[in-house]
């Protein structure tokens, strides 16, 4: 375009310092089509073949319920994720919207809301929506409404340091409701490995990192699954092992041994330290067909126990329900980025810390090319986590921003 902008630049009394000459020498700068007339903007989006392909969000200035409506008509089961950080109505927690809504009001207003939103949303979307103790109760059920009973709540430590209360505790937790849209055409996003989880797979082989782990069960116990309780024999000389001939009886529920165990063998079954019957991993037969990946080993008491790989999950972690990287801190993380972006001002007391709204959306969205939805937008944390995980794994994620504040131009969009 640069043509257009050179006949734009020229025009008489047109006081924009840029040059032609430096905007070809800068072909990726970013322009703010406030600086030019209504006829070029008009001229500028004209010559796109497809907007929306081009644009990587939309930042709406309007009231959220009217913005709600509006989208429908375009984005009807377009949108694949969205994240809110709606008033808490909370008084000990005063921000710039509203906070001193009656219950009901406001649980009226997030249920217009949230309903209008699900409309957006393509069968797999998920939402997650931030809020404290003061109106977490309201929320589980309006969401349990709408969502059709298919809510998750994670608690996130969003203050270290801790804030006081009236009622004399310090505190350090806020939560994230995370709801589906399906819950049975979901899929789950799972988060990057902690620097402490990553460190646990300290093998590696030519399939990739592992870690060696009990092949008992921990969690489980004989009675839930009888066919996964079977000896295994033990050659204490040469530490190999070997699963003895057997046969399920049906009467019993059990296996009948057919052989004794040879000279320097001892028998090991799926038993903890206190006696109690448990179960092992891996069926009889998977574990026939995985010679390579089990090894005898002594355990942390001196017994001989049985071990096998297991393998780092390439896609990551599946979501714990309690949260507490030093990265989710609003005063911290939040604030602070900020602070580095526009200086001193108020209004913000509790921004949104920009990597728990990256955990979320990696949860709620799992194609590189989805769209993500906010609808209390605020200082545009949102937006920003998008862009932040197009720049991590090089994905085309869209996000449309919904602000009514007077700082949607002034802070949300810059």
């Amino acid at each position: 375009a640069i043509d257009e902008i050179k006949g734009d630049l020229t025009t008489p009394g047109y006081s924009n310092p840029l040059t032609v000459d430096f905007l070809k020498a800068n072909p990726y700068l970013v322009l703010d089509t406030r600086h030019f007339g209504e006829d070029f903007k008009r001229r500028l989006l004209a010559s796109f073949e497809d907007l929306d392909e081009q644009c990587d969000g939309l930042l709406i200035h309007s009231e959220n319920f009217q913005a709600l409506n509006l989208l429908t008509v375009k984005h009807d089961r377009r949108i694949n994720g969205i994240y809110i950080d709606p008033p808490y109505n909370s008084p000990s927690s005063e921000i710039i919207y509203k906070n001193d809504y009656k219950h009901s009001t406001w649980a009226s207003l997030m249920y217009d809301r949230l309903r209008l939103s699900k409309l957006l949303q393509t069968e797999d979307a998920g939402i997650a929506v931030a809020i404290d103790d003061h109106e977490l109760e309201r929320l589980r059920c309006v969401m349990s409404m709408v969502f059709n009973g298919s809510v998750e709540t994670v608690v996130v430590r969003s203050n270290p340091a801790g804030r006081s209360t009236p009622k004399g505790f310090s505190l350090n937790h806020e939560y994230t409701i995370f709801a589906w849209k399906s819950p049975d055409a979901a899929t789950i996003g799972k988060l990057p490995y902690s620097e402490k989880q990553a460190q646990r797979y300290k093998e590696i082989d030519e399939i990739g990192p592992y870690e060696w782990v009990n092949f008992r069960k921990h969690g489980g116990l004989r009675e839930e699954s009888p066919q996964m309780y079977y000896p295994i024999f033990i050659d204490t000389a040469n530490r190999t092992w070997r699963i003895p001939r057997m046969e399920w009886n049906e009467k019993t529920n059990e296996w009948s041994i057919l052989e004794q165990p040879k000279k320097d063998e001892i028998v090991l079954w799926p038993n903890d330290n206190q006696g109690q019957a448990r179960r092992w991993k891996w069926s009889v037969d998977r574990l026939r067909q995985a010679i390579g990946e089990v090894k005898v080993d002594r355990d942390k008491d001196g017994n001989y126990a049985l071990y096998i790989k297991a393998r780092k999950p390439a896609e990551g972690v599946t979501p714990p329900t309690w949260w507490d990287k030093r990265e989710y801190s609003a005063t911290d993380w939040g604030t602070r980025i900020l602070k580095n972006l526009f200086g001193m001002f108020g209004g913000f007391d509790y921004p949104k810390a920009i990597e728990l709204v990256v955990d979320c959306v990696r949860i709620i969205s799992t194609k590189p090319n989805d769209w993500i939805l906010d609808f209390f937008a605020g200082s545009g944390t949102t937006g920003h986590a998008v862009i932040n995980l197009n720049r991590e794994d090089g994905g085309r994620r869209k996000f449309i921003l919904v602000e009514m504040g007077d700082y949607a131009d002034t802070i949300t969009a810059e």
